[in-house]
C-alpha cells in the first residue's frame, strides 16, 4: 500500500491523490493540480451515472482497485480473515477537486458537496480563528476552575 497520511487538510496537496476510508465509503480525492493525463490513466467517465469512476481496464485503475480491496479486507472489524471481512462492500466515490469558480451546473455542485463531505471527515485542522478540540477543552476547564475559585 502507499504511505499513509494523517487525515488532515494540511496533509492534502493540490497535486495529490488520496483514498480516505470512513468505514462505509472509500473516498478517492483527486487534487485540482493532478495532471489530466494522470487522471485519464485511472479514471473513466460513467455516462449512466454522470460521474467519474475508477477504470477497470488501465493498469493504474487495477492497482487502485487492488488497494481498495486491501483496505476493505485488512482494515475490517475483527481482522483480516476471510470470514471476518466487512459485511458490506464500501463503494469508491471519486471526488475531483474544483477551483470553486463554476458552481452553476449539477456536476460541479455534486463535486462541491462531496468535497465538503470529505473535509468533515478530516481531523483537528485549526484555522486562524479556531483551536484544537483538546485546547478548547483545556481552556474551558481553566475557566470553570477560575469561576469556582472566585466563589
Amino acid at each position: 500500500l502507499p504511505k499513509s497520511a494523517h487525515p488532515s487538510i494540511t496533509s492534502i496537496d493540490e497535486d495529490g491523490i488520496y483514498l480516505l476510508d470512513d468505514g462505509f465509503v472509500l473516498y478517492l480525492y483527486v487534487g485540482k493540480a493532478v495532471p489530466t493525463d494522470v487522471r485519464r490513466d485511472f479514471l473513466v467517465f460513467d455516462n449512466s451515472r454522470q460521474t467519474p469512476v475508477v477504470s477497470s481496464t488501465s493498469e493504474a485503475g487495477r492497482k487502485l482497485t487492488n488497494i481498495a480491496w486491501q483496505m476493505r479486507s485488512f482494515c475490517s472489524m475483527g481482522g483480516a480473515g476471510a470470514s471476518l471481512l466487512r459485511p458490506t462492500t464500501a463503494p469508491i466515490v471519486v471526488i475531483l477537486a474544483g477551483d470553486g469558480t463554476n458552481n452553476d451546473n449539477q456536476a460541479d455542485l455534486k463535486h462541491k458537496f462531496l468535497e465538503d463531505k470529505l473535509v468533515t471527515l478530516l481531523v483537528d485542522d485549526t484555522t486562524a480563528h479556531e483551536t484544537f478540540y483538546s485546547d478548547f477543552l483545556c481552556q474551558l476547564h481553566r475557566r470553570i476552575q477560575e469561576s469556582i475559585d472566585k466563589q
